[in-house]
């Protein structure tokens, strides 16, 4: 992704992606500085949040956590911030058709609506009702 896209067609608009080339630690660090508003679930562990059926905290015993009050990280935050791992704690457990792991629900590739609502909804008791 580039900083500024061109439109995709004459007269349609163009994007910025300002934020394109950021870490997910310096996303953190503006949240810190700033005292933005962020998901409440980060304060319960979870880094990346994913559906609620696939996604868990990371550790898995919730050691690292983002205070919502005091915009301050409790725990290692390596476990969250080192590279790649935007996404850890996503899909667990889940594989694309091809048996790669699985990153993303699927609604944002084309020809896997099907496939998102399958994976979503064909295993009910694993659903969590995960509240902030």
């Amino acid at each position: 992704m580039d900083v500024f896209e061109a439109p995709k067609k004459q007269g349609g608009l163009g994007n910025c992606n300002p934020i394109v080339h950021w870490s997910l630690s310096d996303v953190f660090d503006y949240i810190q500085h700033y005292k933005v508003l962020h998901h409440p679930l980060h304060a319960k562990g979870y880094p990346s949040i994913g559906d609620a059926k696939d996604t868990v905290p990371i550790p898995n015993d919730g050691s690292v956590r983002f205070d919502s009050e005091t915009f301050e990280f409790i725990g290692d935050k390596s476990e969250w911030l080192g590279y790649g791992l935007e996404r850890k704690g996503r899909f667990v457990g889940l594989s694309t058709k091809d048996g790669k792991t699985k990153t993303e629900c699927g609604i944002h590739q084309d020809g896997e609506d099907e496939q998102f609502e399958k994976d979503l909804w064909e295993d009910e008791a694993k659903i969590e009702n995960l509240t902030f």
